[in-house]
């Protein structure tokens, strides 16, 4: 029995030795697998440590067991068996040290086989984590991709009604401007058609006054008939009071008419509209200086244009029958009046030399002429200035300026 208790407490050291080197090899596990699963692991390991002293207390107890029933059949034999009954025993020592090994590794494995199915347990709750994070970010994500989608879709439409909003205004630009070219070409050419008729019209007009008047125009020599008066148009006076050229050249024609005893009166006819400027005045000192009596000229202060002065000495001056001294490009226009009212009117051409500005007068009769067949022809305007009748035949004192009411 003391041999007993000694070989059980021979076994109980050994068993609590493996114990202990079966602790600490757990301990290391343990560290190990705490180690890699962490601190959600530590639960487990210890649920798991529990259920191994649990088991290696049995496997204990039943080995105990075992040996104490195989001490006492070993005490019954004989000495001889002792030696087998040890060795036996180290045999079964040996294979309780495997079995305990064996069962402690099974242990461990069964441990480490469920350890792995918390592990895979929980990571499949972490995968289903996971998986539901993805999912939720999917899900976001295809959000933002509808949204970014429904986005662009509006900036696509935004910009393509942008792009029919440019066109359209483009289109009506197009169409302003092509209307407004239009209109210009329209409004040109009509501009265009209206000059060209303009100029017809006042080429025709000058080719009929011309044409009308110079069948009236006659030489001196030519001249056999007796007239009432020879007519002078005014025309520009210098501040001396004397006559220009042109002017000049008109009242020496008109002084030789009256010399040849064709006419026996002189009607000078002009602007004396003011007292600062007089042209008939000017023109009746000038005959005067060349021997023509004062009752022998008549003067028309209200002459201010051919029209006027033609219409007065019809009206105011009774005059019938006149020869007028003018120069050529103003003749036409002259006997052309004279004829239109009227008045047996014919004309001598007082052009004695070339004049500095005779293109411009050549050119201001075009619109002159016109002037002249409107208001001979259509308008027949009556002059504002008439006054009392002073016949050609009378004495021309009468028209000095004292008896003038035009100031």
């Amino acid at each position: 029995m003391k041999n007993l208790d000694n070989n059980q407490q021979n076994i109980g050291d050994t068993l609590r030795s493996r114990s202990k080197s079966n602790d600490e090899n757990g301990k290391k596990d343990k560290s190990q697998n705490r180690d890699k699963n962490g601190n959600r692991e530590k639960i487990g390991n210890r649920e798991n440590n529990a259920i191994i002293e649990k088991n290696y207390n049995k496997e204990i107890s039943l080995n105990a067991d075992n040996f104490k029933e195989n001490s006492v059949s070993k005490n019954n034999n004989s000495a001889k068996e002792n030696r087998v009954s040890k060795d036996n025993n180290s045999a079964k020592e040996n294979r309780v040290n495997k079995d305990n090994n064996s069962v402690k590794e099974n242990i461990f494995n069964r441990n480490k086989n469920g350890n792995n199915d918390k592990t895979d347990n929980k990571d499949e709750t972490d995968n289903k984590d996971k998986t539901g994070n993805i999912d939720e970010n999917v899900s976001k994500e295809n959000k933002n991709n509808k949204e970014k989608s429904v986005s662009k879709y509006k900036n696509r439409k935004r910009e393509k009604n942008n792009n029919n909003e440019k066109n359209n205004n483009k289109e009506k630009y197009a169409k302003k401007k092509f209307r407004m070219i239009r209109w210009i070409k329209i409004m040109t050419l009509l501009f265009v058609f209206i000059f060209a008729l303009s100029i017809i019209l006042v080429l025709i007009i000058d080719y009929h006054v011309e044409k009308t008047g110079k069948a009236k125009v006659l030489e001196i020599d030519e001249i056999k008939d007796k007239y009432d008066c020879v007519i002078v148009p005014g025309a520009m006076v210098f501040s001396n009071s004397t006559p220009s050229a042109m002017l000049a050249d008109r009242l020496d024609v008109a002084f030789e008419i009256y010399n040849r005893k064709i006419a026996g009166k002189i009607l000078v006819s002009g602007d004396h509209g003011t007292k600062e400027y007089d042209e008939v005045n000017v023109m009746r000192n000038y005959l005067i200086s060349k021997g023509v009596p004062s009752e022998d000229i008549f003067m028309d202060h209200a002459g201010f244009d051919t029209y006027q002065t033609i219409y007065r000495a019809r009206d105011v001056f009774k005059v019938k029958k006149a020869l007028i001294s003018t120069q050529d490009f103003h003749l036409f226009r002259a006997v052309y009046i004279g004829q239109k009212l009227s008045l047996n009117l014919d004309g001598v051409d007082s052009a004695l030399r070339d004049y500095h500005n005779s293109n411009w007068n050549r050119a201001r009769e075009y619109f002159a002429r016109v002037k002249a067949f409107i208001e001979s022809e259509i308008t027949k305007p009556i002059p504002e200035f008439l006054g009392k009748v002073i016949p050609i035949t009378g004495d021309g004192n009468q028209t000095i300026d004292s008896n003038s009411k035009l100031w």
